[in-house]
């Protein structure tokens, strides 16, 4: 008994060095969970491929580690060359390989992990990209559930601007099902009574998009404040077919469908017909 106590024990001693020294295997971050009576070691590979592409955000893309048991991966970003970096984002699973990211102008420094329980790998190679655009309204992720409306019908999401600006571009997701060849969006002002949008601000027109992909519309210079609450809104015109976007599929913010249903562009005054709750559309505006 006491040989095999001392076995075990070397056993461990042995992993725990292989996870330090020299970072060349994954390694613990924290207390290593093992079942009883057994032990293995393995090296959590790390992804592979990173890419960064500037713009009015910036879009991640990599290879998935070759490990499948990996939970997924997490993006570190820095402001200078190697580091040192801050962790931005988890994503998983581990077959999602695309990261939007929107920081403020400036050039940034990426690298992925691949992790799994309290294991992480080394880092991916870097990638660096540059963005000239804040954001400041939206977000620049791809959600989860696919959204549409009957032709003629817009929709609009409550959102929080983060930053003070002037818009000049509104960004929408579409799915890569949406047939849609005009999609109208446009920005809301919060109504002051009810939790509604009110006027708008803005719109813009999308022409032949490209189905899932990010499309931008080009819109007029429109100041936008920090901490106010507006609605972006999106449209498919009664000329064309539904246009197929990406929102929460429920428990989130605000929605509101428009109580028209014949609309060819968006009305200068919302009224609300049907109210959900599966903002953010995956959508942002930017100066």
């Amino acid at each position: 008994m006491r040989a095999a106590l001392l076995v075990g024990t070397l056993l461990l001693l042995a992993a725990w060095a292989v996870a330090v020294v020299g970072e060349v295997a994954a390694r613990f971050s924290d207390q290593a969970q093992v079942g009883a009576n057994t032990f293995s070691t393995d090296t959590l590979n790390p992804p592979t491929g990173l890419t960064a592409t500037g713009g009015a955000s910036i879009v991640l893309n990599w290879t998935a580690t070759a490990d499948t048991y990996a939970s997924g991966h997490r993006v570190l970003r820095s402001t200078t060359p190697g580091g040192p970096y801050t962790q931005i984002a988890q994503v998983t699973p581990r077959t999602t390989t695309t990261y939007w990211d929107n920081p403020t102008a400036g050039t940034y420094y990426y690298v992925v992990r691949a992790y799994y329980r309290n294991w992480r790998s080394l880092d991916s190679s870097e990638a660096s990209a540059t963005t000239s655009s804040t954001v400041l309204i939206g977000v620049s992720n791809v959600e989860s559930s696919v959204d549409t409306n009957p032709v003629g019908m817009a929709e609009a999401f409550q959102y929080t601007a983060s930053v003070t600006g002037t818009a000049t571009t509104l960004s929408v997701y579409l799915d890569s099902t949406n047939t849609e060849t005009n999609v109208v969006v446009g920005i809301y002002t919060q109504s002051g009574s009810t939790n509604d949008p009110q006027t708008l601000l803005t719109q813009g027109t999308i022409t032949n998009p490209v189905a899932g992909a990010w499309n931008s519309a080009s819109i007029s210079a429109t100041p936008i404040t920090s901490g106010t609450q507006y609605w972006i809104a999106i449209l498919g015109p009664t000329s064309g077919k539904a246009v197929k976007f990406r929102d929460l599929p429920s428990g989130g913010g605000p929605a509101r469908t428009s109580s028209q249903t014949n609309l060819v562009t968006l009305p200068s005054t919302w009224s609300s017909g049907n109210s959900y709750a599966n903002s953010p559309m995956s959508g942002y505006v930017t100066q």
